[in-house]
């Protein structure tokens, strides 16, 4: 079962090429999925910086509301 988002998750993606998206999702199931699609399970973490980077530095995605990195991705823990 898919536990609903008190608020809803707001993810800010960012691409080398100078793009930018901002997506909302009701569940952090989905926003999570959304997250490692793009940047892998296993990004490096940067809490104090506040975003995630792929292996290659080409996205990075910050959290704007509702939720936390490390819940984004519980394999890293927020190191970094």
């Amino acid at each position: 079962m898919t536990t609903l988002a008190t608020t809803p998750i707001t993810l800010r993606f960012r691409f080398i090429e100078g793009g930018r998206q901002t997506k909302r999702f009701k569940s952090l199931k989905g926003a999570r999925k959304a997250a490692q699609h793009q940047i892998g399970a296993h990004p490096s973490i940067s809490e104090r910086c506040g975003y995630a980077v792929d292996d290659f530095g080409c996205c990075t995605i910050s959290v704007v509301e509702g939720c936390t990195l490390a819940e984004l991705f519980p394999s890293e823990g927020g190191a970094a």
